[in-house]
């Protein structure tokens, strides 16, 4: 958990721009002793303490990282990673919703400007 928490865990092809897990961290689930510590530590770098743009086009890029598991050896991996891409998709839809209403605070107080 310690060097999963200080690694850069994934990066970002650079034609597509689609996000992808390093090879560390691959290695770091073959090794983990406690796989579960390994995971919350990926679980948490999932969901970013910071953004800028859309959260929910943040969290969507991110939900990806997630489908690479579920192909893992490990079954634990796999059920994981599905279990966190439902949870991540009921935060991409709010994150969408919560967008939607405060460009509509936006438009409506531009209105009132004019």
């Amino acid at each position: 958990p310690l060097v999963t928490s200080v690694i850069t865990r994934f990066s970002s092809e650079e034609e597509t721009k689609r996000l992808r897990w390093r090879p560390v961290v691959y290695a770091i689930l073959e090794q983990a002793p406690n796989i579960e510590d390994v995971l919350k530590k990926l679980k948490d770098v999932i969901r970013p303490m910071s953004w800028s743009g859309s959260l929910a086009d943040l969290l969507e890029q991110r939900a990806a990282l997630l489908q690479e598991f579920y192909e893992h050896d490990n079954e634990n991996v796999q059920s994981w990673a599905r279990n966190r891409y439902t949870e991540l998709q009921e935060d991409i839809k709010y994150a969408r919703e919560c967008e939607r209403k405060r460009e509509e605070r936006h438009r409506i107080q531009d209105e009132r400007f004019e």
